[in-house]
């Protein structure tokens, strides 16, 4: 309960609750009312209460590993650990935590009317292991062969990036040897931009410009298309364009109807037709691709699209939402290299998109449509290859010469990975060394061991921590130098507007390398290096956010020395001088085999709770208990082998039973007991051959829980997720399972009725008491017998053999349709669905 009762964000809920359910599990006795004040009934005061809770109050939780698994998010065991042992315990004036009483630090003890009973807290010195959870011998080891297991990752990496090396190597051969220069690959236009236009409108050359379509309006400094609705208007440059260019408009949407689009078009093939001569849209054999901004406003945008065979395309990987507002100046650039586009809005990268047609010679036009635009300004170069393109996946566009580069550069990155990940091994094989030795010296210490040997064990000890500071080093330079070659390679396939933040990593990249060398020079040198020797993980402690909802508390230690608090207190509850702790024990016990406990509130012995008419009965069962070494089995065997167990549950006619005792107070006859809702889902699962009976693991999650055939016991459940099977036969609340409820509702009929456990698990059922005796009246008095562990009667044999004959005769339709023998898994079915399928009796 200790491990499983956590709060991330309330310590206080979480005091209140492990006080509030110890004292009732153990002790019978209600505690979490003197919280506030003292008790009104019991002997209880609330200084008690706070007594109690400073027992607990230096405890914490954390997650151990357990064999097989390292990662502690999959599977891990919770223990208990007390840390921060000077936080002090207050008294809360009415209960309330904003209101504590500081004037006095309560200090950790029991009830006061208990005080004949000693409590004695003294310090715990722990195991090694209990501190260090790293010391479980399958720990470390687990993970080294982690690190074991990237060797050969890391030279599948490194053989894969030779082969891109050698591709990469192949394809600059060949871009070399077509280039008219071999000993000059670039041209001097190749590597620097030509400016080819550079118009700003004052003046309007009909030698460079034509106006087709619209209503356009020119004065010194900008060129107006002043017509509204959805007509195309285009201005037409003259020129020949490049096929890589870079182009950049400078505009101002003033207004449109609708869907107010300026752009560029490129590819243009509609140079000569009678269609292009009106600027309107390509004809069926015309082609053109554009890049235009829209102000429209359920969704303004960068649009890439491309019209081929007289219909227009609008890709949805060529769009990127863009806010555009009018009255307002844009800049659009423009640059393609290939098929490849990219658009940048008043100098953000915006679009990346791969024309999906392919390119053509034709015209470049600036467009307008379904708007009113003035046009500022138009540049238009050739796109120099040393200008970086972004690819659509993020990435960026190089020439071979570059990739080369960072081809030869990733083999470097992946070489020095995989010397890194073979020096991993080593430095955790000397790291684990390094513990062991210092773990042997500590326990010589705690077991006193003479000066001669503990003198040995420390010299040893030394002597591996320095060997495993000096391996820790030199991994530390390799990491660095693995993190430099990563930041050159991000910062040659950066784009432009990373590239600032890809340059201080390399800078940061190269100081840890310099500073890596250093630190590693000064441990080679020293006799001692100076530096603690690194952790292995065995445990993580569950982080709380008392401080801080938004962030984790600081991290506690695992201390060497517990408080000793429940230590005493355990001591203290199984004193045989506790009158509470045995006979709440037996009431329990004695409640699971019954249905009905001796005393009905089981966590409720005070002055409040039900009074019992078989106080000697539950004395003597609690002196057994003691007397025989707290042995349960010894108290479930006197149980068992008692004769109230063996009387019967049936209300017989004859007698007087009812008449003098209807509620059963003196025990005359047992009660019938409804099976609890693991029981009652694992036994189907049993009598059909299906359960799992492996023993362990993690926890069913909700979402798996339908199909699983693991113990109910293994299902993951809490106060807001709970598996509406179990749930429907009272399934036990998380905080409160002192005592189940035992409910009569129609759901719980149909479930057994209509669930699939039930419907699936009929026919193999039926097939597994085949299996023993074929015939039908053997198959019959079988199934009485193992789902109702009743041996059926001739009343109850005639019952079925007429219903099976009946089901005989009915169409193959519904359960069992496909069956050889469908009558059985009926028949099954309808024994599944008796009252005592799920009573004990």
């Amino acid at each position: 309960f200790l491990a499983r009762n956590y709060f991330l964000f309330n310590r206080n809920q979480w005091m209140d609750e492990t006080v509030e359910h110890v004292s009732k599990a153990f002790l019978g006795l209600t505690m979490n009312c003197a919280k506030c004040h003292d008790h009104k009934y019991d002997p209880i005061q609330q200084t008690d209460y706070y007594r109690m809770r400073a027992i607990f109050e230096p405890y914490h939780v954390r997650l151990d590993q357990v064999e097989g698994e390292s990662d502690l998010s999959m599977n891990g065991l919770p223990r208990v650990f007390d840390t921060l042992l000077d936080t002090p315990t207050y008294r809360f004036i009415r209960g309330e935590e904003s209101n504590p009483d500081k004037s006095t630090v309560m200090t950790p003890s029991v009830p006061e009317f208990f005080s004949g009973i000693p409590f004695e807290v003294q310090p715990v010195r722990l195991p090694g292991v209990a501190w260090q959870p790293e010391r479980r011998e399958w720990v470390i080891p687990a993970v080294i062969e982690k690190a074991r297991a990237q060797v050969p990752v890391a030279e599948k990496n490194l053989e894969n990036a030779r082969t891109a090396m050698q591709k990469a190597s192949d394809e600059h051969r060949v871009w070399m040897a077509g280039s008219e220069n071999a000993d000059k690959v670039q041209t001097d236009t190749e590597l620097h931009a030509k400016e080819l236009l550079r118009e700003n409108f004052q003046a309007l050359d009909p030698l460079v410009w034509q106006t087709l379509g619209g209503e356009w309006k020119f004065e010194p400094g900008k060129l107006e298309q002043l017509r509204d609705g959805q007509d195309r208007s285009v201005l037409r440059w003259l020129g020949k364009p490049p096929k890589d260019f870079d182009v950049t408009l400078k505009f101002t949407i003033q207004g449109g109807s609708t869907y107010r689009s300026v752009g560029i078009t490129f590819d243009s093939t509609q140079e000569g037709s009678e269609e292009g001569a009106k600027g309107l849209a390509p004809g069926p054999q015309d082609s053109e691709v554009m890049v235009y901004l829209s102000a429209h406003a359920p969704d303004p945008k960068v649009q890439g699209a491309y019209a081929t065979q007289g219909a227009y395309h609008y890709p949805a990987e060529g769009r990127v939402s863009v806010p555009v507002m009018l009255q307002k100046p844009y800049t659009l650039r423009v640059q393609v290299r290939g098929d490849l586009v990219n658009a940048h809005v008043d100098g953000e990268p915006k679009l990346a998109w791969k024309i999906p047609i392919g390119r053509r010679e034709g015209g470049l036009r600036f467009t307008a449509f379904d708007v009113q635009v003035a046009f500022h300004e138009i540049a238009i170069s050739t796109l120099p290859a040393s200008v970086v393109m972004r690819e659509p996946s993020g990435t960026v566009s190089l020439d071979p010469e570059a990739q080369l580069e960072i081809a030869k550069s990733e083999m470097e990155f992946s070489e020095q990975r995989l010397a890194n990940a073979k020096l991993e091994v080593d430095v955790l094989q000397s790291r684990h060394a390094a513990w062991l030795a210092r773990w042997a010296f500590e326990d010589g210490e705690l077991a006193g061991e003479s000066e001669e040997s503990l003198g040995k064990l420390k010299e040893t000890a030394v002597q591996s921590k320095t060997a495993s500071l000096r391996m820790d080093r030199k991994l530390g330079l390799g990491k660095a130098k693995e993190r430099l070659l990563a930041a050159k390679i991000q910062l040659a396939k950066s784009t432009p507007e990373k590239r600032d933040a890809a340059e201080k990593e390399v800078a940061a990249a190269m100081e840890g390398v310099s500073n890596g060398d250093v630190q590693l020079q000064s441990a080679l040198s020293a006799t001692e290096p100076q530096g603690e020797l690194v952790r292995f993980v065995g445990a993580k402690w569950s982080a709380t956010r008392f401080l801080n909802s938004g962030a984790d508390d600081p991290a506690v230690e695992f201390r060497a020395t517990s408080s000793g608090r429940r230590t005493a207190l355990a001591k203290w509850i199984t004193d045989r001088r506790n009158p509470l702790t045995a006979r709440v024990a037996v009431n329990h016990l004695w409640s699971r085999h019954f249905g009905e406990p001796l005393v009905p509130t089981v966590f409720d012995f005070g002055n409040k709770g039900a009074k019992s008419e078989h106080v000697q009965l539950l004395d003597w069962l609690a002196s057994e208990l003691m007397e025989h070494g707290w042995s349960m089995k010894h108290v479930h065997r006197l149980i068992l082998d008692s004769e109230h167990y063996r009387r019967d549950s049936r209300v017989f006619a004859e007698g007087k039973g009812m008449e003098l005792d209807p509620d059963n107070r003196f025990m005359w006859r047992r009660v019938s007991q409804r099976m609890e809702s693991q029981v009652v889902r694992d036994s189907i699962l049993a009598f059909a051959g299906r359960l799992d009976g492996t023993i362990g693991g993690v926890s069913v999650a909700m979402k798996d829980q339908a199909n699983s055939t693991r113990r109910s016991l293994y299902f993951f459940h809490s106060n807001n997720e709970r598996n509406l099977l179990l749930t429907t036969f009272d399934e036990a609340l998380v905080k409160e399972c002192y005592r189940r409820e035992q409910s009569i509702v129609p759901q719980q009929a149909l479930a057994l009725s209509n669930s699939k456990l039930v419907l699936e698990s009929c026919g193999p059922i039926a097939d597994r008491i085949s299996a023993v005796n074929d015939s039908d009246e053997e198959f019959m008095k079988n199934a009485f017998l193992w789902l109702l562990g009743i041996r059926a009667d001739a009343q109850m044999l005639a019952a079925s053999r007429t219903a099976m004959g009946r089901w005989k005769e009915m169409s193959e339709t519904g359960l069992g349709q496909g069956h050889r023998q469908r009558e059985r898994v009926l028949l099954v079915w309808a024994l599944l669905n008796h009252n005592d399928s799920v009573t004990l009796r």
